[in-house]
């Protein structure tokens, strides 16, 4: 349940996706997603520093996200079943 009213920074935590702020226990810590190859070299960069950059994420927007990325990949898959098939002629 969202925070109603002026929220305490130092007692809550502000949703990384829907910008809510919420209970530390309504939600989890996630590890920064990089994006693409350069994304990954910091990443990898910050972690061999020690710096883990946690972020909070409630536990409806974190369901969205990998509900999404489900879809995403079976999907993707799909295509590329398809494309398999039509190569090796079982789809004419």
């Amino acid at each position: 349940m969202p925070i109603e009213g002026l929220p305490d920074p130092a007692r809550h935590r502000a949703c990384i996706r829907c910008t809510k702020w919420f209970e530390p226990t309504e939600g989890l810590l996630t590890a920064r997603q990089s994006v693409g190859f350069s994304g990954g070299i910091a990443d990898a960069i910050r972690t061999s520093a020690g710096d883990t950059d946690l972020r909070f994420i409630c536990h409806r927007c974190a369901s969205v996200r990998k509900n999404r990325r489900l879809v995403l990949y079976a999907i993707l898959g799909g295509f590329i079943a398809w494309a398999v098939a039509k190569e090796i002629g079982w789809i004419p």
